[in-house]
């Protein structure tokens, strides 16, 4: 089949692609409504030693990680859990559901973590980020406290979590995406129907089929 062949193919099929693109464009839109909301709030902690000292700044390095897991161990989401209340409102949430939720990342070169919450209550995932992170602040603190002050690495929420946005589903994108699908399946869906229709419905094709060159056709009859 040439490309001219299936151009033309399209254009005559084109109302068929849209439908189909319709189609799964409004799919999309009823699974995304369909689905629970998520949020998602951030807040970041800074990691700072006292003094400018490489040997500090890489045991900084090393920390963050250690710090990372330190925030999502079960005795700090209980913790969280304790002083939110949470089960009060939700008696299904546990240290192992609240984990879940949580997702730090150590930004190494600026000595910064980041502690992403995600619920399907917004207030309640930025309430969560912003207990999280004052709990870990004062914890290190506590714990620096025996050190001499010049070896000290001190933790430091920098600012308040933000307010908890919509990750997911993400409509307007799934839509569009389900359209960009529709239009691929419809093309292929008309190509194939006129790949696998036989009939013969042009002189063209005639000639194609028999081998032979038309001379004359006679004009359908009018009633």
């Amino acid at each position: 089949m040439r490309i001219k062949d299936i151009l033309t193919i399209l254009i005559k099929r084109g109302w068929l692609i849209v439908v189909f693109a319709a189609a799964t464009a409004l799919g999309a839109i009823v699974v995304s409504k369909l689905q629970e909301p998520v949020f998602r709030a951030s807040v970041k902690i800074a990691v700072t030693p006292a003094r400018a000292d490489l040997g500090l700044s890489e045991t900084i390095n090393r920390l963050l990680r250690n710090y990372g897991e330190h925030l999502t161990t079960r005795r700090m989401a209980q913790t969280v859990i304790d002083k939110l209340r949470l089960q009060d409102k939700d008696p299904t949430m546990t240290p192992e559901k609240l984990r879940k939720e949580l997702r730090v990342s150590a930004q190494l070169s600026s000595y910064v973590l980041q502690v992403d919450v995600e619920d399907r209550d917004p207030n309640r995932a930025r309430d969560i980020a912003d207990v999280l992170s004052k709990v870990f602040v004062e914890e290190q603190t506590l714990t620096m406290a025996d050190i001499d002050p010049r070896d000290r690495l001190q933790a430091s929420v920098m600012d308040q979590p933000t307010w908890a946005r919509l990750i997911r589903p993400k409509t307007k994108v799934n839509a569009l995406g389900g359209g960009v699908l529709g239009l691929l399946l419809g093309g292929l869906a008309v190509i194939a129907w006129e790949f696998l229709d036989d009939t013969v419905k042009t002189a063209e094709q005639a000639e194609e089929v028999t081998g032979l060159s038309i001379l004359g056709a006679v004009p359908a009859g009018r009633s």
